[in-house]
């Protein structure tokens, strides 16, 4: 995860009624590594963790009514300072002050439901299911606490047909504070005479070890002999450019301009790229983060035909592959693949679009279910984008006639 991580509530986490295990939410740090090697990726939390059960050795049956956090602040936000390299040690997670909220544990929203528990029943209930509690299903995620002087737990209870409540002050538990990375259960029990409260702080660990390993090779070029790079602050570029410049048009092979592209139409304001990969194991997708561009596939075609001679020869069609739709991704399956492409915005803009719908970020990812999507490198600062990073080429629409009208810049020349 990486940037600014908006507001979440406990909602986010689990769906209702479902028991549990709760999601973890772990983060990295930007590292440097030589891709040749294996990596040891820490994953940090950026949540806390807290459950609640409860036990009756009463000898009466018990309702549970309500059980909720009063004061807990459970609307915040947290910005995460991604250094390459920095100290560990360095504290790089800042939380906002947040609102102070209940964090209701029982029953489910929109619910009034009841937890019974039988007489001398000292098997502890899971608080958030009404089931018995286990190992991986009894927390929540919460936001760090700094402090904890005004949060208490609130308990609303039947006991053999009375209604009682009680509430649990934890400014004097945990060291006043519930940290990130750290799972808390209230053990809440009932004995003949009162309810009370049992604190207990326990071990948390993200995940079992991965050993992932990935050997990708990545080429990336320019396949024309150049391409119109472009800032958005200074315009037309023929140095460092933020852009690659694209607009919308095809033209067929007499340099004619043609409404609907055939198969033998390429794009007229747009420069084709080529990109190499090599993967052993791994499928990759080449994708688009905006549906108001497409990919055009490049491809070379041998067939024969006659010369004025009568004689059979063996030439080479240029075609172009326009089925790709507004953000499809090209699939690239496991092994020795080069592809040549575009990317075009699927129509014309109009003069209502903003920066933000004409700008497009094109990646290359792994295809992977038991990792999930991960971004891999291109050759560095090979096209204009995420120079720092180089896992992104930035793409730039601008109108036909800027694109095609040479006299205002000669095309950008790329270094590589």
């Amino acid at each position: 995860m990486f940037g600014r991580l908006k507001s979440l509530t406990q909602k986010i986490f689990h769906s209702e009624g479902h028991p549990g295990p709760f999601l973890h939410f772990g983060y990295a740090y930007i590292s440097d590594f030589n891709a040749a090697q294996s990596v040891n990726l820490p994953l940090n939390h950026l949540f806390s963790a807290i459950g609640v059960t409860f036990s009756n050795n009463s000898g009466r049956e018990v309702g549970i009514k309500e059980v909720s956090l009063l004061e807990m602040k459970n609307n915040r936000s947290a910005d995460i300072s991604f250094v390459t390299n920095a100290d560990p040690d360095d504290d790089r997670v800042t939380l906002t002050d947040g609102e102070e909220s209940p964090f209701v544990v029982w029953p489910p929203e929109n619910s009034t439901s009841v937890i019974t528990i039988a007489a001398n029943n000292t098997t502890a209930i899971n608080a958030y299911a009404g089931t018995a509690a286990t190992d991986e299903g009894d927390f929540r995620l919460i936001w760090p606490q700094e402090s904890l002087d005004e949060v208490g737990l609130y308990v609303k209870y039947t006991l053999a047909g009375t209604e009682c409540e009680s509430t649990f002050p934890l400014g004097s538990f945990f060291n006043n504070q519930m940290v990130a990375g750290t799972k808390y259960l209230l053990g809440l029990y009932l004995d003949p005479k009162e309810l009370y409260i049992k604190p207990i702080v326990l071990p948390w660990t993200i995940a079992s070890e991965y050993n992932y390993e990935s050997s990708i090779t990545t080429s990336l070029r320019c396949a024309d002999a150049s391409f119109r790079g472009i800032n958005l602050s200074s315009g037309w570029s023929q140095s460092w450019a933020e852009y690659m410049a694209v607009s919308y048009g095809y033209i067929n092979p007499n340099d004619e301009a043609v409404t609907t592209p055939t198969i033998e139409d390429r794009p007229a304001y747009a420069s084709r790229i080529e990109i190499h990969t090599i993967s052993n194991n791994e499928d990759l997708i080449l994708g688009l983060d905006n549906d108001k561009f497409k990919f055009v596939v490049y491809y070379e075609e041998e067939y024969t035909y006659q010369d004025e001679q009568g004689i059979e020869q063996i030439g080479t069609r240029h075609l172009y592959n326009h089925s790709y739709t507004g953000g499809q991704p090209i699939s690239l399956p496991a092994g020795d693949n080069t592809v040549y492409f575009y990317v075009v915005p699927v129509e014309r803009f109009g003069n209502d679009a903003t920066d933000g719908d004409k700008t497009c970020k094109v990646y290359l990812a792994t295809v992977s279910e038991e990792f999930g999507s991960i971004k891999q490198p291109f050759n560095y600062n090979a096209l204009p984008g995420n120079s720092g990073g180089s896992d992104e080429i930035w793409v730039y629409y601008v109108s036909p006639n800027a694109y095609a009208d040479d006299s205002q810049t000669d095309p950008y020349t790329p270094g590589n």
